[in-house]
């Protein structure tokens, strides 16, 4: 098992691979920070247009990683600024002293969860006017899921793996309706093709060859961190650590792998249920799958996912 990664390191790493590509590009530099609010980020806009017609200011409030890098280079590259909160709390800050145009509030967090954290918006939003628009963002995609967000305040719901069409899909029909009426993508719309699932990677990325590279190599880099938490949260028999360690894992390997999505996710419900014998076969299957999917990220292109050869 490799040594883990920081979460930190990870990002770094991500973030100086991009801005080398960027500055190769004739990119030049300083123009991914907006020079007024550090902490908001704006990708290189890519050669085709958004489907709205202004460019929106969004909380992404997540605390996995993974998905949160990904957001903001698929909403940074139509021209989106993006701001990250990590937490719950920090996100329920950030609503009220910022102005955003939209929040993509991922229901699992730290702090405050998703629904402790749209109440509480709702809550003010009643005092003080306004109604900012909500995405929930889950793994989880049943219909009484999409039923419990939307009583809680939520607007929209969006499924993970994250899907960047479903994503555009999504923020277009929320922000041009007052009711929306997108639905989550069933698991119909979600065939398995293998270990590594062309169709997901390639609605996860957007067709976009940049993003496929960066989430190729955040995963590769961060995969045996979170794969060694789960062996030790296991081990030291620490149930709701390993619920964690799965939920996070989950949440980046789905965008790669159906299968290993779905045994990523059973093991998180095995340990919310605190049945770790029950999650000992899982640990040792995803650890498998995840070694094997690994090796097939290397050179991978949208070339190859759309049916060319490497």
């Amino acid at each position: 098992m490799a040594d883990p990664v920081q979460q930190d390191e990870l990002l770094r790493t991500i973030r100086q691979v991009m801005s080398r590509e960027k500055e190769s590009s004739g990119v030049v530099s300083g123009e991914w920070l907006e020079p007024s609010a550090p902490t908001v980020h704006r990708a290189p806009p890519t050669t085709h247009h958004s489907p709205l017609t202004t460019h929106l200011t969004v909380l992404v409030a997540e605390d996995n990683e993974f998905n949160a890098e990904l957001l903001e280079q698929l909403l940074g590259r139509r021209g989106h600024r993006v701001r990250v909160a990590r937490n719950g709390r920090e996100a329920l800050v950030l609503t009220e002293i910022g102005a955003f145009d939209l929040l993509l509030l991922d229901i699992h967090m730290p702090e405050l969860d998703g629904f402790q954290v749209v109440r509480a918006v709702r809550e003010r939003e009643r005092t003080t006017g306004g109604h900012l628009p909500v995405i929930a963002l889950t793994a989880r995609s049943r219909q009484e899921d999409r039923e419990q967000c939307l009583a809680a305040g939520m607007d929209e719901f969006l499924a993970k793996p994250i899907q960047a069409a479903d994503l555009w899909t999504k923020i277009e029909a929320l922000l041009s309706s007052q009711q929306p009426q997108g639905q989550p993508k069933s698991p119909a719309d979600q065939p398995k093709a293998g270990l590594l699932d062309p169709r997901a990677l390639l609605a996860a990325c957007g067709g976009d060859e940049v993003v496929l590279k960066n989430i190729c190599r955040a995963f590769t880099a961060g995969a045996p961190a979170h794969l060694t938490s789960i062996e030790s949260a296991l081990d030291g028999g620490d149930a709701p650590l390993l619920r964690e360690a799965a939920h996070k894992i989950c949440g980046m390997i789905a965008a790669f792998s159906t299968e290993a999505g779905q045994v990523a996710s059973n093991l998180e419900d095995e340990a919310a249920a605190g049945r770790l014998e029950s999650c000992r076969p899982l640990v040792e299957q995803l650890v498998s799958l995840t070694r094997q999917l690994l090796p097939q990220l290397n050179g991978l292109s949208i070339e190859a996912l759309r049916g060319g050869s490497r």
